[in-house]
């Protein structure tokens, strides 16, 4: 049924998001030479796109391999223009969560309150309230 899925979009969509969910797809058919195959294409296809290295950071997570999943997001982060958006912010500091580097979770919620006051001029109300209830948290469990 997927498949049937992704050959319509094929047909209506060049975006990154056909091969991703291409990707996808093998991934859960157990094919992850096939999967990596189409990360590197999607790198060389849409090297400007940071929802690509967003995306290919997500299927890094699923095969479990944090550390890459790290090194995408930090791509994605990298070329996203500005006003940028918090979604890589929140992804690596669960990252960090997640491989247990409390440290580097807060640093990375903290980027994220200068985030929000550099591009989108607020630092205060309930988007970064959130972000300091986070730094708490992670604070103590330090």
């Amino acid at each position: 049924e997927a498949e049937d899925a992704l050959k319509g979009l094929e047909k209506a969509d060049n975006t990154f998001r056909t091969p991703l969910y291409r990707a996808l797809l093998c991934r859960k058919k157990g094919e992850s030479d096939k999967c990596r195959e189409i990360y590197k294409q999607m790198e060389k296809d849409f090297p400007d796109d940071w929802m690509v290295f967003f995306g290919i950071s997500e299927l890094c997570v699923l095969e479990g391999d944090y550390g890459k999943a790290i090194e995408y997001m930090y791509l994605a982060r990298e070329k996203q223009e500005e006003p940028r958006f918090a979604d890589t912010y929140e992804a690596l500091a669960q990252l960090y969560e997640i491989t247990g580097d409390y440290g580097k979770a807060i640093a990375t919620l903290e980027d994220e309150l200068k985030l929000f006051k550099e591009d989108w001029g607020f630092d205060s109300g309930e988007t970064a309230d959130f972000v300091r209830r986070n730094i708490a948290r992670l604070k103590k469990m330090k």
